[in-house]
C-alpha cells in the first residue's frame, strides 16, 4: 500500500523497529543488497558522502551531500559512496511502518531531495545520537520519527503542487497555508503569484473547495482556537495573534463557527 503523500498527516500509521545509526564509508565504500533487499525502509540523511545507486526496478540515483534519500522495503539496490572529510557519512534509519495494520510505503521506488530544512537534520542526528546512548529511550525516538516524516511529508506535498495547475498559485496557497499574522490582502497574495485576484481566486476555490477569504477564516479561527486551550493567552491577546484587529469582531466570528464564545472555549482546555 502506497501512502496517499497528500493525507498523510490524516493516515493512521503506526511506526516500529526503528533503528537509527550514524554510518562511515571510510573503508567500505561498496554495498549490493539486490539479491537480498532489506525488510524495512530506510531514510539517509547524507552530510559527509556521496552515493551512487541503482535499483533492482531500473531506476538509480545519484545523492550528494545534504540530500535526504528513500529506499521502500523490498526494494534490492547496489550503491558505491564516496567518503568526504568529515565525521561520518550519513545517518541511516531503518523502520517498519503500518496504515490501518496494513505494510505501507511512502513510494513504491526509491526518491531523493536536497534538505534545506535544518530542523529536518537536527531530527536525523537527534534520533541517532539517542539510540547511541545505553539505554536510549524507544519513546523519544518514535517521537521524532513521526516528526520526521510529517517534515518529508510537508516538502512532497509542497514541491507537488508544482506539478499541478496550482503550481502557479503555490506561493500564495501556502501563504494561506502557514503565516499565522495574515496581513497580506488577497490582492497582494495574488500579486506575489504574478496573477489577477479574479484568476487567483477561481484557481483557489477549485483547489480548495472554498474561497480564499473563508480559507484564511478558518485557519485563523482554528490556530484561535489551539491557542485559546492552552490557556496561556487571555482573549484579546489570541485575537491579535491570530490576525484579528477588532476583538468583537473576533468574538461574533468565532461563537458563530464553535457555538461558544471565546472565553467560554478557553475555560474548558483549563
Amino acid at each position: 500500500m502506497i501512502i496517499d503523500m497528500e493525507r498523510m498527516d490524516q493516515a493512521d500509521i503506526s511506526l516500529s523497529d526503528i533503528t537509527p545509526s550514524y554510518r562511515y564509508h571510510r573503508f567500505e565504500n561498496s554495498y549490493d543488497l539486490r539479491n537480498s533487499p532489506k525488510k524495512t525502509h530506510t531514510l539517509l540523511l547524507f552530510s559527509g558522502c556521496t552515493g551512487d545507486y541503482s535499483f533492482t526496478d531500473g531506476t538509480a540515483l545519484h545523492a550528494a551531500e545534504n540530500d535526504i534519500v528513500y529506499i521502500p522495503q523490498g526494494l534490492g539496490y547496489a550503491v558505491d559512496f564516496t567518503q568526504r572529510n568529515a565525521e561520518y557519512g550519513c545517518v541511516r534509519i531503518e523502520f517498519r511502518m503500518l496504515q490501518n495494520g496494513e505494510s505501507c510505503s511512502l513510494s513504491a521506488s526509491a526518491f531523493s531531495f536536497r534538505n534545506s530544512d535544518p530542523k529536518l537534520e537536527r531530527d536525523f542526528l537527534d534520533m541517532a545520537e539517542e539510540a547511541g546512548h545505553p539505554m536510549p529511550s524507544r519513546l523519544y525516538i518514535k517521537s521524532k520519527m513521526f516528526h520526521l516524516l510529517d517534515r518529508i511529508h510537508r516538502h512532497m506535498y509542497e514541491s507537488g503542487l508544482d506539478r499541478t495547475k496550482f503550481g502557479i498559485i503555490r506561493t500564495g496557497i501556502l501563504y494561506l497555508e502557514k503565516d499565522t499574522e495574515q496581513k497580506k490582502s488577497i490582492g497582494e497574495i495574488a500579486a506575489d503569484c504574478g496573477v489577477s485576484s479574479v484568476y487567483f481566486r477561481k484557481l483557489f476555490r477549485e483547489y480548495a473547495g472554498v474561497s480564499p477569504v473563508e480559507f484564511r477564516i478558518r485557519k485563523k479561527l482554528e490556530r484561535a482556537a489551539e491557542l485559546l486551550s492552552t490557556g496561556e493567552m487571555n482573549v484579546t491577546e489570541t485575537a491579535y495573534a491570530c490576525g484579528f484587529d477588532d476583538v468583537c469582531y473576533f468574538e461574533r466570528l468565532f461563537r458563530s463557527r464553535m457555538n461558544c464564545t471565546p472565553g467560554e472555549y478557553r475555560r474548558r482546555g483549563d
